[in-house]
């Protein structure tokens, strides 16, 4: 039986796509987690350098979720057909999927 896309389209995989659905779905969780990384807005009791700091926090962090958001919109184009798997750096993917990950752990440590 197969599986449907992990962005809940509807749309069967099948057998040889399993695993970069399965990523999909990893990457998704990640990058939702990501954004529910609750970061600190400068507030007026913050020195310059404490404000410039948490800036600079906010654009890595945006920065590093747009580009989970580019891998899920690859992803989806591959398992929609829209585009060839060629070319696609699954491995920074996964990279990137580890990374969230991490970072995940650490917001809720905090």
């Amino acid at each position: 039986m197969a599986k449907a896309c992990f962005c809940g389209c509807g749309r069967p995989i099948g057998l040889s796509s399993r695993k970069l659905n399965r990523h999909g779905r990893l990457l998704t969780q990640q990058l939702m987690g990501i954004h529910a990384i609750a970061l600190p807005k400068p507030g007026p009791d913050l020195s310059d350098d404490e404000r410039q700091e948490v800036e600079q926090s906010r654009a890595r962090t945006e920065s590093f979720a747009d580009e989970g958001t580019t891998f899920r919109s690859d992803l989806l184009q591959i398992l929609h057909g829209e585009a060839s798997i060629r070319g696609f750096d699954h491995p920074r993917m996964l990279a990137w999927i580890r990374a969230a990950g991490e970072l995940n752990v650490q917001a809720l440590g905090q």
